[in-house]
């Protein structure tokens, strides 16, 4: 008879063996958590997990698409769909004409062409200008791009017209404002736009701000409407590409510094105007090209500076309401100038040797 304890040896041996076999057997079956029993696996035997959503029919121009859902686990495709929004992708296409004047406008489409509203010949907004402007091609100031543009103000949500020409300063541009709705040229509204190279100011505006166009050096070209009544301090300040400006009638204030420091300015022609009637301090300070001038009759001061760093040769006086001696730096050699206009009254005068303070009345 065997003893109990060799009777447990043999059980605990049997129990060993059994285990040891059924696992030989799972390692060779390999089995999954959801195999379906028939030895395919099965993950999504307790269901699908929906929660991703694929492009079965793509969307066009005219034609909605379809989205499906798709199970993250074993990738079907379930029952459930919503539609892809069919539409178009307008963008605004820009046509320049041979003269480089930005000539139509259209909103078409970018897949199929369609194209919606009607062209336009102007610009209407800032937010189109800055999207005009960063589609056109890198020019040159000999070169530049004519734009209308027709705004009820210089400045607005998108930022400013100076700020967009600022931020595209490779796109030397011709604005013409002929047609916008604005009664001011607001104060550093264009202030060191070096790529504006010319301007038409609507007939509506009436003053000219500070420092409106400070620093345009690419400037060559501005018309100044006629009924303009103010041009403030520093408006054209450095505008160094200017040769030639006519201030219309219809100014009565020209301020201090409005014109200094334009280097290449040879003409101007002062307002005919009885409320015009004194050139401030600094006015044409450093008008280096500038030689001749004619003051008109209406004028009775001219301050310190207004002329200084000049190359005047040649003044006419039209009046003789100047009865106060103006500064010696208010033209070259201002003192003999004075002494001269003040014995010969109305005419022109000139310093035909500029190495001496001579200035004379010419008999001419």
């Amino acid at each position: 008879m065997k003893s109990k304890n060799t009777k447990q040896a043999v059980h605990w041996t049997a129990i060993t063996a059994i285990a040891a076999v059924i696992a030989i057997g799972f390692a060779g079956l390999s089995l999954t958590a959801c195999d379906d029993g028939n030895g395919t696996p099965d993950p999504c035997s307790g269901g699908h997990s929906y929660s991703e959503w694929v492009i079965t029919t793509e969307a066009t121009c005219t034609q909605d698409g379809v989205e499906t859902e798709k199970c993250e686990v074993c990738g079907d495709l379930g029952t459930e769909t919503r539609p892809i929004t069919a539409g178009h992708n307008y963008e605004w296409a820009v046509t320049v004409d041979a003269t480089k004047t930005v000539s139509s406008l259209v909103e078409t489409c970018t897949v199929c062409g369609d194209t919606k509203g009607s062209p336009k010949t102007h610009i209407d907004s800032i937010a189109l200008l800055q999207t005009v402007l960063s589609g056109l091609d890198a020019n040159t100031a000999d070169e530049p791009y004519t734009i209308l543009l027709n705004v009820d103000s210089l400045g607005g949500d998108a930022g400013s017209v100076g700020d967009t020409l600022g931020n595209n300063n490779t796109k030397f541009v011709n604005l013409d404002l002929s047609g916008s709705a604005i009664t001011s040229i607001e104060e550093f509204a264009f202030l060191q736009c070096v790529n504006l190279t010319g301007i038409i100011i609507p007939d509506n505006v009436t003053s000219i701000g500070l420092a409106a166009f400070g620093g345009c050096f690419g400037l060559t070209s501005i018309t100044i409407p006629d009924n303009v009544i103010s041009i403030e301090e520093s408006a054209f300040t450095e505008c160094i590409g200017i040769t030639s400006i006519t201030i219309p009638d219809s100014v009565t204030e020209i301020e201090y510094g409005a014109f200094a420091g334009c280097t290449n300015l040879e003409s101007v022609r002062l307002p005919i105007n009885p409320a015009f009637t004194i050139i401030r301090e600094r006015t044409f300070w450093g008008c280096e090209s500038l030689t001749a001038i004619t003051i008109p009759d209406s004028v009775t001061e001219i301050e310190d500076s207004a002329f200084a760093g000049s190359t005047l040769t040649t003044v006419e006086f039209k009046g003789t309401a100047i009865t106060t001696q103006w500064d010696d730096n208010a033209f070259p050699e201002g003192t003999a100038l004075w002494n001269a206009y003040s014995a010969g009254g109305i005419g022109v005068y000139k310093r035909t040797d500029t190495t001496t303070d001579d200035w004379a009345l010419s008999v001419e």
